[in-house]
């Protein structure tokens, strides 16, 4: 009895996209999560896909979500994380307020950024922002 029945010598590479280059992104997963830093503050994490690429591999992006907290606490970061969240709201035309369920499929352009994963070395992509819909 074999434990595996499949080539492993055939399984192709995951693509990754081209730093600074732009690509249509779909949310193919969304949850709030708590910051590692400050655990009182939350993040929206998303899995994206690249629909015009199947092969492209997932891109994992943690969007900070403003509060009213880090308003009175520091202001400075309050306006980078509310200009994010904005800029994420606007490319994804998200009508507040939204359901997290809600963002499942949704499609906005981004430029796109590859860093090496400090984990294993290997190439990955992130957004560098997200763009309005012309």
């Amino acid at each position: 009895m074999s434990l595996l029945d499949i080539n492993l010598d055939d399984i192709p590479e995951l693509e990754h996209l081209v730093d600074g280059s732009e690509a249509m992104l779909r949310i193919k997963r969304a949850e709030i999560t708590t910051q590692k830093n400050f655990p009182n503050r939350n993040n929206l994490a998303l899995v994206l896909d690249v629909p015009e690429r199947p092969l492209a591999d997932d891109i994992r992006v943690w969007i900070p979500i403003p509060s009213a907290e880090q308003k009175v606490d520091d202001q400075k970061a309050y306006i980078k994380t509310a200009n994010r969240f904005k800029e994420f709201v606007y490319a994804f035309r998200v009508e507040m307020p939204v359901q997290v369920d809600d963002l499942l499929g949704r499609e906005a352009w981004a430029i796109v950024s590859e860093e090496i994963n400090p984990l294993n070395g290997t190439p990955q992509n992130s957004v560098r922002r997200f763009v309005a819909r012309r």
